[in-house]
């Protein structure tokens, strides 16, 4: 019994690694060499990636609620805080987004 739900755990993790990993591919193929990107997921939360005002080398997550923006944080490079939108453990640590944040508009 404690094989079989071992099992079904495994699956169910790798199912999730493996929708993270196309949802990155996904976003990355949008995202990347845009000045601005909006991600948004299925709650209607939203996040976006710019340039950050405090450190011009480094790319600013910045996260919205109902009120406006709410919180955000800063990355090394702009691959790195898309894979973060995106549900992936970066080198800054947990992701600050989930597999269900998708591009849905980009500004060059």
């Amino acid at each position: 019994m404690a094989h079989v739900a071992y099992q079904l755990l495994r699956d169910k993790m790798r199912r999730t690694r493996e929708a993270i990993s196309l949802r990155v591919a996904q976003n990355l193929s949008l995202a990347m060499g845009q000045a601005v990107t909006q991600f948004t997921n299925d709650q209607g939360r939203v996040m976006y990636l710019h340039r950050s005002a405090r450190y011009p080398k480094k790319w600013q997550l910045t996260w919205c609620d109902n009120r406006g923006p709410s919180g955000h944080t800063e990355f090394d490079d702009q691959e790195e805080a898309i894979r973060s939108a995106s549900g992936e453990f970066t080198k800054s640590g947990p992701p600050y987004g989930s597999r269900d944040y998708k591009v849905t508009e980009t500004r060059p």
